[in-house]
């Protein structure tokens, strides 16, 4: 059983933050804080919230009709929605004020379902103080500012399946975007990496379209980024944790 009334804008705003494909989720209700974590072969991404609302009964909350949540939420005239759900697997009941919306929930939550490896991989970076990932060095680290790195998140209708590679240089204090091939739009972007630890010389690593739509999960602000040659790139912003699988990772 678990049962929680959220302010409807944080309602909206937290459930909607996961990915336009995302149409499923596991959300962990505590006394405080929801926490959702999604994980798939393109990136893993850890949200967590301050609950401005109060919680009745804390617990695991599923969503396997996420988008449907989402657009009831939309519609909704009330301050306050409330979740309730019996148990795992069990009915969804989302209320505001004399509207109700019933939804069934899936045994399985798709979005979940990888968590658990990546967390694994996860637990020995962080026993690592961050300086490795699934056996691979994370050799350089420091501050990005998120939002000047936003422009890459809009860039579908301009690159067409890019590649991007991710370049950056502690001594340079330099991070840098570069996305499209020769002969095709190209795009570049940086941002200044601020506190950078790292060697003398640039690291690269290479990604896919799905940077793009990745990245635009950040929230806008200051986050740290951790990368390798040839390997992911972490972002950590707050509480929330965002890692981008590179290509051929």
């Amino acid at each position: 059983m678990v049962e929680f009334t959220i302010n409807t804008k944080q309602a909206q705003s937290f459930f909607s933050s996961f990915g336009a494909n995302v149409d499923d989720l596991e959300i962990v209700v505590s006394s405080l804080t929801l926490e959702a974590t999604i994980a798939f072969h393109t990136h893993y991404f850890k949200k967590s919230c301050t609950l401005d609302g109060n919680v009745k009964t804390a617990g695991m909350l599923k969503i396997s009709e996420l988008s449907k949540v989402c657009q009831f939420i939309k519609t909704v005239k009330t301050d306050n929605v409330t979740l309730k759900q019996t148990g795992s697997g069990k009915t969804l009941y989302v209320i505001a004020g004399t509207s109700k919306l019933q939804l069934p929930v899936n045994a399985t939550i798709i979005s979940h379902s990888r968590v658990h490896l990546v967390k694994k991989m996860l637990d020995k970076t962080i026993a690592s103080k961050w300086e490795s990932f699934n056996n691979k060095e994370l050799t350089i680290r420091g501050e990005i500012e998120v939002d000047d790195l936003m422009a890459i998140t809009k860039m579908k209708g301009i690159l067409n399946k890019p590649s991007f590679k991710i370049f950056a240089n502690a001594e340079e204090k330099e991070f840098c975007v570069k996305a499209g091939k020769n002969h095709e739009a190209r795009l570049f972007t940086s941002t200044v990496l601020t506190n950078p630890v790292g060697p003398n010389k640039t690291i690269e690593s290479n990604f896919g379209p799905w940077l793009m739509t990745t990245l635009s999960l950040l929230n806008g602000g200051e986050a740290t980024v951790h990368m390798g040659e040839a390997t992911p790139l972490i972002v950590r912003q707050n509480d929330d944790l965002l890692i981008v699988v590179n290509q051929g990772g």
